[in-house]
């Protein structure tokens, strides 16, 4: 008899302490999944011209919350379950560095809801989404040089080289490209844009886009023309080699407000180094784009 009446706080305790561990370790809930293993632009060509670009990153956002950014392709763990508004905007390497992800302002985000795709999310279900984006509609394109044309809307002002038209068979990226070529003989190039653009309200976004490829260092940057008509010239970065077609974006946002001038072009430098005796810089999709 006593040793049961011993027993029955022994019991107690061991309840207590099971009880406490499920406080202390509650099970975790299962996440959904949001898989994104590629994104699209869709450009209105009339308006925006080329469909390239270079996003690399999804900001993903459910039900208006931050999930975070990802680098696609991505696996996303989610933990809300149900039809939810998905939400993914564009992200891009800021003047083309991987420690200055941005979201790029200027394409609209994704977002995807029952309207246009029905997507429940449940535990341990992986939903495979392919965000397609587009200029946002209130973006100006202020500047436009794709090659397409008849001639080239760049005006040299420094240098003794020129920019020439390419196609496909001499390695244009699209139907037609821009081509620089220095020697020994011809070793600098320096132009603007013949096309300006006026100047946006203060601190409004400014990004000019360019597609690339390059065997030497080249730079680019904007000229301010005041309204006194003083040309003010600033060269932001200067863009490393590459072998292979690829894409920059660089935001001229603080630039512009500090040059404080009335009309702006985008300009392009490049000079042969005196270690090769030939260098090429190949160009396309230049666009200036603000709000």
């Amino acid at each position: 008899m006593t040793n049961s009446l011993l027993q029955i706080p022994v019991l107690c305790v061991m309840l207590l302490l099971l009880g406490s561990c499920e406080l202390i370790n509650p099970e975790e809930p299962v996440p959904a999944y949001i898989h994104i293993p590629s994104v699209s632009l869709d450009a209105e060509p009339a308006t925006f011209g080329s469909n390239s670009s270079k996003i690399t990153d999804a900001w993903v956002f459910v039900e208006d919350k931050p999930l975070g950014l990802y680098q696609i392709p991505a696996t996303i763990p989610v933990l809300s379950s149900g039809e939810s508004r998905i939400v993914v905007s564009a992200g891009i390497l800021e003047n083309g560095i991987s420690t200055t992800r941005k979201i790029y302002p200027f394409y609209a985000s994704f977002v995807l809801n029952d309207a246009q795709k029905t997507v429940t999310l449940e535990a341990a279900k992986v939903d495979t989404i392919r965000p397609h984006f587009e200029y946002n509609s209130s973006s100006v394109l202020g500047i436009h040089e794709d090659f397409e044309g008849i001639g080239i809307d760049m005006e040299r002002i420094d240098g003794d080289a020129n920019i020439e038209k390419i196609t496909l068979s001499q390695g244009a990226f699209e139907s037609n490209s821009g081509k620089i070529r220095l020697t020994q003989q011809k070793d600098t190039y320096e132009a603007k844009t013949s096309d300006a653009f006026d100047a946006p309200e203060k601190g409004t976004d400014v990004y000019v886009e360019l597609d690339y490829k390059c065997d030497i260092v080249f730079h680019m940057g904007i000229m301010g023309t005041t309204s006194a008509g003083t040309e003010i010239k600033f060269f932001k970065v200067g863009i490393n080699p590459r072998d292979e077609w690829n894409k920059i974006y660089i935001n001229f946002t603080d630039d512009i407000v500090n040059l404080n001038a009335r009309t702006y072009q985008v300009l392009i430098r490049a000079e042969k180094p005196d270690s090769v005796t030939a260098a090429e810089i190949f160009v396309d999709n230049l666009k200036a784009l603000t709000f």
